[in-house]
This record gives structure tokens, sequence and C-alpha cells, in this order.
């Protein structure tokens, strides 16, 4: 008997449960949407996406959120429509319990903006180029010059992953620069000269001869009278004066 008792109750929560989930669902689903809330990851740091960046995405899309039943309302659309803007990295979006829909946007790490032939862009962490102007990121590293050929923007990328990885050139170093030959240049923070890099092979090696002519001539005060310090070269720094 209590079995059978044990059973019945099991049968009408299940059933209470069930009836309890789709008023739920219907409930959702009819529910108007109160708009849109916008988190970008990272935007401390960098800004290059904004919340008027995605209302005006998807107001040319004619897409309105605000006003509309969350039944209605595709979530996958704003994602794939999202992540048409070229500083978006990955995008979720979801119906939120307060009555908005959310959109969680990390954005693409640009590590290298770039001016050459009157126009700007950027370069993130995985290589991509993404054109544009604006944008909010102190920290990026700057390369100017005839930046015209993929050799050339690779070396400038080599050279760039390098210093980040190197926090103390990193904070020596304030700017880039490509030749005609695709040869890099670095501009240093102290000292009037410049740093011939070459191609970005042996690093490790051109910046260990960078260190020993920092230690015995621009810690010492003797820097001022070179234009350029070309350390392309193995086992050596080459000189130019004035």
């Amino acid at each position: 008997m209590k079995r059978i008792l044990r059973t019945i109750l099991v049968v009408i929560l299940s059933g209470y449960l069930l009836t309890m989930l789709a008023i739920s669902i219907h409930s959702s689903g009819s529910r108007v949407c109160k708009g849109f809330v916008v988190n970008v990851a990272d935007s401390a740091d960098y800004s290059f996406v904004n919340r008027s960046d995605i209302r005006n995405l998807l107001s040319n899309k004619g897409i309105k959120l605000s006003g509309k039943a969350f039944g209605n309302i595709n979530t996958n659309d704003v994602e794939l429509l999202v992540l048409k803007h070229p500083f978006v990295k990955s995008v979720s979006c979801y119906k939120g319990l307060d009555g908005y829909v959310h959109i969680r946007i990390k954005q693409r790490e640009p590590i290298l903006t770039v001016f050459s032939g009157g126009k700007q862009y950027f370069v993130d962490t995985e290589g991509k180029v993404i054109a544009g102007r604006g944008g909010n990121a102190p920290k990026i590293m700057v390369a100017t010059g005839n930046v015209n050929s993929k050799t050339g923007l690779d070396r400038l990328i080599t050279v760039t992953n390098f210093l980040r990885d190197n926090r103390k050139w990193e904070r020596q170093i304030t700017q880039l620069a490509l030749n005609n030959r695709n040869e890099v240049y670095m501009i240093p923070r102290v000292g009037n000269f410049s740093i011939l890099v070459g191609d970005g092979l042996n690093l490790e090696r051109k910046f260990d001869n960078l260190n020993t002519f920092y230690a015995r001539v621009v810690d010492k005060g003797g820097s001022g009278k070179y234009s350029v310090v070309n350390i392309k070269f193995d086992n050596q720094v080459v000189c130019i004066k004035r």
C-alpha cells in the first residue's frame, strides 16, 4: 500500500513540476524585453567596443529589442551580428531574469597600431589586421614607415611580441619604424638615437648586445654622439656617429 501511495505522489509531483515548467517557459517567452545591457571585458585597459557601437549595429539591421517579447528574440542572430564588429573577438547573448537581453563581449586585444601611407590600422595578439581609427589603448606600441608588405608587417609584429615578453625593453622603447628595406628601427625613451634591429631573427642575441651597449655607453652618458645604433649583426654593435 505504501509503495502505491509513493508512486501516486511521484506521479502527482512530476505532473506538477512539468506544469509549472510549462507555465514558466510560456511566461518567459511572453515577457517584454526592457532593453539590452552590454558588458565588455578588459574595457579598463583598452576600449574599442561600446554600447553605442552595438546599438548602431542592431539599429542598422532593423533589430529592436526593447518592447519586444522575449519569445520573439533570437539571441543567436544578435551574436552573429555583434561578431561583425571588427574588434569583437567573441560574444555571448542571453535573456536575463531582470527583463534585459545581456550581451557579453570579449574584445580583440590590439598590440600594435600602424600609421602608414596616410592610413591607420591595428594588429591584435593573433596577428589579425583590423582597419579603423580611434579607440582607447594607451599601452599599444606605435609603428610608422613604409609598411606595405607582409614581410615588413610580420617583422614589426615579431619585434612587438618580443618587447611584450621583455618588460624591461618594452618600457625603454616608445616607437617602431620600418625603412624601405623592411628593416625595423626602434626609438628609445632615453637617448637621441635610433636602434636598427633589422629582421626579426635572433632577437635574444641582438638584445643581449644592446644590453651591453646600454651598460657601457648609455648608462654612462656617452650615447649623445651617435645617431644610429645598429644591432642587426651577430656579436657586435655598430654605432654611426652624428
